[in-house]
């Protein structure tokens, strides 16, 4: 993990995630890119122009200020500023492209955010249209080393399988314990043994009628730092993170997750 990119906004949600990002990119020896994007609003021609000069100069300005802040504090770290227009997804999956990108994290009350919801407009688009793994941050995360990874699984992929690479580096960088779980109130014990020996390794079987709550009781339970989810191309969730479910635990979670794009 040798990229990462943080989008920000100047907000308070965004500079959660940048902190994060920096014990990342510390932790890995990565180089850091801060992303700041903007859109021109619709009008005459002359109009635009004048008012994308202001934009892009006041994004340019807003970057080079935040890289002297926390350059100060992080000196060792290679930071790079991207100012770019256009939608937030769209420029993001540019910066991956472009810089070949291992990990997007993003905070998630901007600006044009809701307080208190986990997953809103520009995090939902994130999840439906990037190609990098995203690290989802809650405005009220506490910045924390991933010393318990929950990744949550419906046996679609074995232990082994590279989607989960990116946990795995989590893990390995981090001396992580991870665990895989399943919300269940189907099987029998025959054919938990059955999945589990398939799988790979042991499954943390929670045993509840409701989704969401089963996830946030173990989540709490165990301790969780970091709960991993995989995401399908044209679903905000893969499974058992329909976007009903996500609702849920936009508005209760309060740990980082990280989502893999399939």
């Amino acid at each position: 993990m040798k990229n990462i990119l943080v989008p920000t906004d100047f907000s308070s949600a965004a500079d959660i995630a940048l902190r994060y990002a920096l014990k990342l990119a510390d932790r890995f020896s990565a180089k850091l890119f801060v992303l700041n994007s903007y859109e021109v609003p619709h009008s005459g021609a002359t109009m635009m122009v004048s008012i994308n000069d202001l934009l892009q100069e006041e994004s340019v300005k807003g970057l080079e200020r935040l890289k002297d802040r926390v350059g100060e504090d992080y000196p060792g770290i290679d930071i790079q500023t991207i100012s770019m227009m256009g939608g937030i997804d769209v420029c993001v999956q540019k910066a991956i492209d472009e810089f070949n990108l291992d990990l997007v994290v993003m905070g998630t009350t901007g600006a044009s955010g809701i307080e208190g919801k986990l997953f809103g407009s520009n995090t939902a688009s994130m999840i439906r249209n990037i190609t990098a793994p995203l690290v989802v941050l809650p405005h009220d995360a506490e910045i924390n080393d991933p010393c318990k990874i929950a990744v949550s699984t419906d046996f679609k992929f074995s232990i082994d399988d590279e989607i989960y690479n990116p946990a795995r580096e989590f893990a390995l960088n981090f001396s992580s314990n991870i665990s895989f779980i399943n919300v269940t109130t189907e099987y029998k014990e025959e054919e938990l043994d059955a999945m589990e020996k398939k799988f790979g390794m042991d499954v943390d079987f929670v045993y509840n009628e409701n989704i969401e709550e089963g996830i946030k009781e173990y989540l709490a339970d165990k301790k969780v730092d970091l709960l991993v989810v995989v995401a399908e191309k044209h679903n905000i969730f893969h499974s058992i993170f329909k976007p009903s479910h996500s609702k849920m635990m936009a508005r209760e979670l309060n740990i980082p997750m990280m989502i893999l794009a399939q």
